[in-house]
């Protein structure tokens, strides 16, 4: 069974603006789009295992800036469904598709009839080879060690954030993990914050899944009967917030029973609604 993508490419048109509010891999991030987060995939470009850690070190440097997405049909999404782009911070004409590439973090990988950056692409990389940088250097460069230092931490799909020395923090998925520099850029992300009262991420289980799926469907029911107010999109918002915790779990629990087709559906089922949220507030606007 696939894990359905939690955003489509539909979110994004041709050329936009937005924070990047976190870097959750290697050529991964999550983007500020009217206000949601929205995550994009660096376009045609692979970055091997060996340089991974060096390539998502180097890309957290990029995390609460401003930055000029670029989105193509030739460029498409991944198997998830994640739209690829072209991301460049503030008014720099480089990449940070070309600069991963230049630095020897990725190789290029061409897609479709050829995105906009591809000459680029293709020097920056003649260039790596040349000065046998990254990958080109016949050993993989050190690892970027990621520290505690970002003082607030949430899992991707997660409904909280945590301080990063609390003890719940310590129980987060690390592979899920992704890190805030502000309790602001973390509400930015869509996240609220983690109260001793709430159950922790890592102690809930299917019933708590349904049960925050229904209430985040009643949400959204509540909301399609209102006009386009500041109401509708509260509740559109707190569906949103309900939701993306019961896809954390369905999501957790759906990597541990790959086989379990009623999981498989109810996963499918709360990431259709979520996303359902997120447009409809969008446009609500």
């Amino acid at each position: 069974m696939r894990l359905l993508p939690l955003l489509l490419i539909g979110a994004l048109s041709a050329a936009e603006h937005g924070e990047i509010l976190a870097v959750l891999g290697a050529d991964r991030l999550a983007v500020q789009y009217y206000q949601l987060p929205v995550v994009v995939r660096l376009a045609e470009i692979e970055i091997p295992d060996t340089v991974a850690d060096a390539a998502r070190g180097q890309l957290e440097k990029s995390a609460g800036r401003k930055s000029n997405i670029t989105w193509a049909p030739d460029l498409g999404a991944d198997d998830a469904g994640t739209p690829r782009v072209y991301i460049a911070l503030g008014s720099d004409l480089k990449t940070l598709n070309e600069a991963l590439v230049e630095s020897g973090l990725a190789r290029v990988k061409a897609l479709g009839s050829g995105g906009r950056q591809r000459e680029r692409l293709a020097a920056a990389e003649a260039k790596a080879k040349a000065a046998k940088s990254g990958l080109w250097a016949g050993e993989a460069p050190a690892a970027a060690v990621k520290t505690a230092s970002a003082p607030f931490c949430a899992e991707v799909d997660g409904k909280h954030y945590y301080p990063s020395d609390a003890p719940e923090a310590a129980r987060l998925n690390p592979k899920r993990l992704v890190s805030y520099a502000s309790e602001a850029a973390a509400r930015k992300a869509g996240k609220i914050p983690w109260q001793a009262s709430a159950p922790s991420a890592a102690a809930s289980t299917i019933e708590d899944a349904r049960a925050a799926y229904g209430r985040g469907k009643k949400l959204v029911e509540d909301a399609a009967g209102k006009g386009p107010t500041p109401e509708r999109d509260e509740l559109y918002e707190r569906a949103f917030l309900e939701l993306s915790g019961a896809l954390q779990v369905f999501n957790r629990l759906a990597e541990a029973k790959p086989d379990d087709e009623k999981l498989g559906e109810e996963l499918r089922q709360c990431a259709q609604l979520r996303y359902a949220a997120m447009k409809s507030k969008r446009y609500s606007k």
